[in-house]
């Protein structure tokens, strides 16, 4: 193994990074004594196994791809570099990276304003990748019509170690920053302020996603604003936190529909806001399980923390407080399909021009061991049951709801 040091920013030619990775061994290390920026006029391709570390000189494709890796047993690192205009018009995806196959870990990289027409503005993985994202990485104003940033869609990434998503866009479709079709796993990673024209502000998913101790914030889209789930898909979020999130539509910060199922555990909602379900929205045939969790200050015209329809919302040892249901009904909760809720907290929820201070229920609600102190509406200010739904309460506490406090039951 040795090192092959780029001498200039030329696009092809000796001492260039083209002609490194050309004269590469399987093994070798690729660095930089040279500043400034590399525009290449066609991509580079590897495969073979090496390594490309910075500091150095940004990386640039302007009217082309930078990177196509290819190869079952490539591996592929890049450290401490920065990616910037990369342009993927093949229809293939991957504005800065196509992965075809290979092994790619990227560290304390920076991708900004790379582009493609049709998948993974940043970084598109397929054909059985996998990609691993760590160390401060960013991604910034990265956009694609489908993942702003990367389009994964058949492989594995999994993103870990501060990790940053900031202002990427899916411009004609769903995914932000992320669109997902297999496994992404996402650890200790930042999205703020993606956005999607359709689904997922920052991320959408169809395949299984799994977040742990992340942030989300400001995003937006029409459905999920800054999750959306649909098909089989399936979700696990974990000790993560949602804010300011906005949905036009339905889901401020996640949508679930179709027969989708998301796992929610010890994680806080504060301040999201859709047309239905501020904080989140289930429908079809989805199921969504909430556990520990928090939610304070979410609005919406309806159901200001959850609107459930036709899906089934279960609930366990949760905290709604301060929720708002606008013009509608639900302050916190309004369901129309199946909602069981344990040992949960709701306070100071409201709905001023509809019913259900608390919860507002049209479909089969059960609900047991509650607390429901401080609630309004103008009917029902901690339960309002109606339009033949049926509601069974089980040893809960009503305190200073506005009066009646529980209608229909």
């Amino acid at each position: 193994m040795s090192t092959i040091t780029v001498r200039n920013t030329n696009d092809s030619g000796p001492g260039s990074l083209r002609n490194a990775v050309a004269i590469a061994n399987p093994g070798d290390t690729i660095n930089f004594a040279v500043s400034g920026t590399i525009t290449l006029l066609s991509p580079i391709n590897i495969n073979k196994t090496i390594t490309i570390s910075g500091p150095g000189p940004t990386i640039s494709g302007s009217t082309t791809r930078i990177f196509t890796i290819s190869g079952a047993t490539t591996t592929v690192t890049l450290n401490n570099l920065t990616f910037q205009n990369g342009n993927d018009n093949t229809g293939e995806g991957g504005g800065a990276i196509l992965n075809n196959g290979a092994t790619l870990t990227v560290v304390r990289c920076t991708f900004l304003t790379n582009k493609s027409t049709t998948s993974g503005g940043a970084i598109a993985n397929k054909v059985s990748g996998t990609v691993t994202i760590t160390n401060n990485s960013m991604f910034t104003g990265n956009t694609a019509n489908f993942g702003g940033a990367i389009g994964n869609f058949s492989g594995t990434v999994n993103i870990t170690n501060n990790t940053m998503f900031i202002g990427n866009s899916a411009t004609a479709g769903n995914g932000g920053a992320i669109a997902n079709d297999d496994l992404v796993n996402i650890t200790n990673s930042t999205f703020s302020q993606n956005t999607a024209s359709v689904e997922g502000g920052a991320i959408s998913n169809d395949g299984t996603l799994i977040v742990v101790r992340s942030t989300f914030s400001n995003n937006s889209a029409q459905i999920g604003g800054a999750v959306s789930n649909f098909g089989s898909g399936t979700v696990s979020i974990t000790n993560s936190t949602f804010t300011g999130n906005i949905a036009f539509n339905i889901g401020g910060a996640i949508a679930n529909r179709n027969s989708g199922a998301v796992n929610v555990t010890n994680s806080t909602f504060t301040g999201n806001t859709a047309n239905v379900g501020g904080a989140i929205t289930n429908q079809d045939l989805g199921a969504v399980n909430i556990t520990n969790s928090t939610f304070t200050g979410n609005a919406a015209n309806f159901g200001g923390a959850i609107g459930n329809f036709s899906g089934t919302v279960n609930i366990t040892n949760s905290t709604f407080s301060n929720n708002r249901a606008l013009i509608g009904n639900g302050g916190a909760i309004t369901n129309d399909g199946t909602l069981i809720v344990v040992r949960s907290t709701f306070t100071n929820n409201s709905a001023p021009n509809g019913v259900g201070g608390a919860i507002a229920n049209t479909g089969a609600a059960t609900i047991t061991r509650s607390t429901f102190t401080g609630n309004t509406a103008t009917s029902g200010g901690a339960i309002a049951n109606f339009n033949n739904g049926t509601a069974t309460l089980t040893r809960n506490t009503f305190t200073d709801n506005s009066e009646p406090q529980v209608t229909g039951v």
